[in-house]
């Protein structure tokens, strides 16, 4: 993801042990600017950029355990987290939030107007029957 200033580029998570990396890349030098880690306690966290927004980035960081999910607005200058969406545990108690994002798939997820949009890729079999195909996640 691009902005005029900035690259923004996430690592592919190395396993389910480790968390995932977001680094920053001035455009013009292509000196990195900062680094964030998705948080590895409670479970193993994987940010996966959404799009870029004025001068930073909106991503979502899929859960790894408790507390759940979160949309986070990236700061250009430091990569300072500010949480715009956090899904609370009653929300996503039974729901399968975690099986409808693909870190293959191009745009994994949708931000907008305080909602997060999730659609399931792949197939849909016997194995998938009566899971959703989309999800709506955001605040009221």
């Amino acid at each position: 993801m691009t902005t005029k200033d900035t690259v923004y580029i996430a690592s592919n998570p190395h396993s389910c042990s480790e968390p995932n990396h977001i680094a920053a890349f001035d455009i013009r030098t292509a000196k990195r600017t900062w680094m964030i880690t998705a948080p590895k306690t409670p479970g193993v966290g994987t940010f996966i950029p959404i799009r870029a927004e004025g001068d930073g980035l909106i991503a979502y960081m899929l859960p790894g355990g408790r507390p759940g999910s979160r949309v986070v607005h990236l700061a250009p200058a430091d990569g300072k987290q500010t949480t715009l969406l956090r899904m609370s545990e009653a929300q996503l108690a039974g729901t399968p939030e975690r099986d409808m994002i693909s870190t293959e798939v191009p745009d994994p997820a949708l931000f907008k107007n305080g909602r997060l949009y999730l659609h399931r890729s792949g197939a849909f079999n016997e194995y998938t029957a009566g899971a959703p195909m989309t999800m709506i996640l955001g605040t009221q």
